[in-house]
């Protein structure tokens, strides 16, 4: 699909400025536009984009949970390859497996899910992750890799009863920008895909 397009891989973003036209600051050169997509965290974009007051505020509230991804090669892991721990899908039980994910029959990586509170860091996570491997009888041989990411990004409820995505919908649009990504919709991809081509047909 992206054949017909000029993408562009490895590049760093130094800045954005908006005036008559978008330019866009890379590490090796400077690229001119009409019109901007912003498809990176909103909160990023603080680093990079020339933000408006409005946009500065509305940024600055974003919130993320703290989700890390597990990649370990195991031993003695139940037979099926998705697994669930319901028991631990509660508040109280934030740093502990949630799910696992065999893709590769033929080798024994299995991907981990895990939602931490902002206190746990990963050696933490992991002490719990071995807890919760004893009780099925599995271990872990070799850790393969593991990674934070920023999850469900939402705000607070007075900012939801302040008109935080009303204010941020009216920004559309504004100096020739747009803003997609699970913030404006939900975090599963159809959410995204859907609000990305609403709103391409309201703009574009």
């Amino acid at each position: 699909m992206a054949e017909q397009f000029d993408v562009r891989y490895q590049q760093q973003i130094n800045n954005i400025k908006r005036n008559e036209t978008i330019q866009v600051e890379t590490q090796t050169e400077v690229l001119e536009f009409d019109k901007l997509i912003l498809a990176c965290p909103l909160d990023n974009s603080l680093n990079f984009l020339d933000t408006t007051l409005d946009e500065e505020e509305l940024f600055s509230k974003i919130k993320y949970n703290k989700y890390w991804t597990f990649a370990l090669i195991m031993e003695n892991m139940p037979k099926r390859s998705i697994g669930y721990l319901p028991s631990n899908f509660y508040s109280d039980k934030q740093g502990h497996i949630m799910c696992w994910y065999r893709r590769y029959p033929d080798i024994n990586l299995y991907d981990f899910y895990v939602i931490a509170n902002d206190r746990q860091e990963e050696q933490d996570i992991e002490k719990i992750m071995v807890e919760d491997l004893n009780k099925i009888g599995a271990t872990i041989k070799e850790k393969y890799v593991s990674a934070e990411w920023k999850y469900f990004p939402h705000v607070d409820i007075v900012d939801i009863e302040n008109k935080f995505y009303e204010r941020l919908e009216n920004l559309q649009g504004i100096k020739n920008t747009y803003f997609v990504g699970e913030l404006l919709n939900f975090s599963y991809i159809e959410a995204v895909i859907e609000y990305s081509y609403d709103l391409v047909k309201r703009f574009f």
